[in-house]
């Protein structure tokens, strides 16, 4: 059930969210007469909520983060049954909801769903870092451009830390598997890959296919992107792309996208 449940989890997910706002908002205005706040307010709020929340959580780049004692997420609850964000999604993509209706990938939503955690302010973007009951840590980057209130680009997961070196073995032809037996990050994209039939994360765009694995290094950043072999079952991914960036840059949705965390913050 868990794997039909994930291929519904970003349309469920959303509507869920949507649906629970909605109501909030009527039973608030049902019982004090509060008029709904427009756009433009409703913006306002979310920017003094969010620089309240960072102002709160922020960590400097002198001190350790806590991991050891931080709440750890049951990781399938959290990576695969998220009604707040997808590990397969550019969230630049759900750009089109602002100003309609509550997007619910905002760092509110997050921390209210799963509880607050360390943020560290990186120049124009900020990231926030959570960490699974199976030593997965997630970051999710929240960007200058969009006020720090959406995420934005691609979460990023590690359970390693890596050099691009240690991908030395990977090219054109490889496979996801050949991928996850040096970091297996990947078997957590192609867990969620097996589980889905949307098209839209299955096909090609404009900058190539849409089935990726990325991979955040001590020296930059990764990604593959895959094809699925043509009549392969189960699913057989085969990597038809490699990009990689020493300076930590990806192209996204949005343009070029930074995903630099601090070295402290790396597995050991």
């Amino acid at each position: 059930m868990r794997t039909k449940r994930y291929t519904r989890i970003l349309t469920l997910g959303l509507a869920a969210a949507l649906l629970l706002a909605g109501c909030k908002s009527a039973a608030g205005g049902e019982s004090t007469g509060t008029p709904t706040p427009s756009p433009s307010e409703r913006a306002a709020l979310e920017l003094d909520a969010v620089q309240k929340l960072v102002r709160q959580n922020n960590v400097s780049a002198e001190v350790n983060l806590d991991l050891v004692n931080m709440q750890k997420q049951e990781e399938q609850t959290f990576l695969f049954e998220n009604s707040c964000f997808s590990i397969l999604r550019d969230h630049a993509t759900l750009s089109f909801l602002e100003g309609n209706v509550q997007r619910p990938d905002s760092i509110a939503a997050i921390f209210s769903a799963y509880g607050s955690t360390p943020v560290r302010t990186m120049g124009n973007y900020l990231y926030t870092v959570y960490e699974t009951d199976q030593k997965t840590r997630v970051f999710l980057f929240f960007y200058r451009s969009d006020s720090y209130r959406y995420l934005g680009g691609h979460v990023v997961l590690q359970k390693e830390a890596h050099m691009q070196s240690d991908f030395a073995t990977i090219q054109k032809g490889s496979t996801m598997e050949d991928v996850a037996q040096i970091d297996p990050v990947a078997l957590l994209y192609k867990q969620a890959y097996d589980a889905t039939e949307a098209p839209w994360l299955l096909g090609q765009g404009g900058d190539g296919p849409r089935i990726f694995t990325t991979h955040i290094v001590r020296d930059g950043i990764l990604r593959y992107r895959y094809q699925i072999e043509e009549g392969s079952k189960p699913r057989r991914y085969v990597v038809t792309q490699i990009e990689y960036s020493k300076s930590f840059l990806l192209k996204e949705n949005d343009g070029e996208t930074c995903y630099a965390i601090l070295q402290q913050d790396f597995l050991p």
